[in-house]
């Protein structure tokens, strides 16, 4: 799937967790991330939406992100997710990891 994120419907590469994580995969899509579901379930965002601002402001910028992703995880009802700041020059610094039972 070319740039990774969703195609047809489907996450690139593993799945996200039903329904929740399918939403989930919607609404960052909508909002400029490039999402990407690797097989064990952990989402990266391939791409930065702000990546003009964040080169002089990287904190602020890679922790607003982190808000914002907290904010669409608890919209999209997909609490089996869990956001956190892994700052990567190559993508974006929120990635999401699968929350364990």
């Amino acid at each position: 799937v070319g740039g990774g994120g969703v195609a047809g419907g489907r996450p690139a590469g593993g799945r996200a967790a039903g329904s929740a994580g399918t939403r989930l995969l919607a609404v960052l899509t909508e909002l400029g991330f490039e999402p990407s579901v690797d097989l064990s379930g952990t989402i990266e965002l391939l791409n930065c939406p702000f990546q003009a601002v964040r080169a002089e402001h990287q904190a602020v910028v890679c922790e607003m992100n982190r808000c914002l992703v907290d904010g669409i995880v608890s919209g999209a009802r997909a609490a089996a997710y869990t956001p956190s700041l892994e700052p990567d020059a190559t993508r974006c610094c929120v990635v999401l990891r699968r929350s364990t039972p």
